[in-house]
């Protein structure tokens, strides 16, 4: 059991007792947006769909974390999708135009 401060004390086989401190951490607070205040009691988290990773203590200092969109990156995507769709419609109408060859 431990008391105010975090002491615990462990009585030994030989009548000693040892003391030992165990130091919680304190949660999170973050705000992200229009959300405020969003306690958070783990070092990794996810909030719309990025991931924090909390790595030290900032001493009360609140820090700023600035996310951009990679367009650049977006537009590749896209024009990958656009060229696989077109290459998929074109093999659909040369398969819809082939001609029936009759068994004999």
């Amino acid at each position: 059991m431990t008391d105010a401060n975090n002491a615990m004390g462990v009585t030994l086989m030989d009548g000693s007792v040892k003391t030992t401190y165990k130091n919680r951490g304190i949660d999170a607070l973050v705000d992200f947006g229009a959300a405020t205040n969003v306690k958070k009691s783990t070092n990794s988290f996810l909030i719309a769909g990025i991931t924090f990773d909390l790595k030290s203590d900032t001493g009360g200092s609140s820090v700023t974390v600035n996310v951009q969109t990679d367009v650049n990156s977006m537009v590749d995507k896209i024009e990958k999708y656009v060229e696989k769709y077109n290459a998929l419609v074109d093999e659909m109408a040369s398969r819809l135009t082939e001609k029936n060859v009759s068994k004999l």
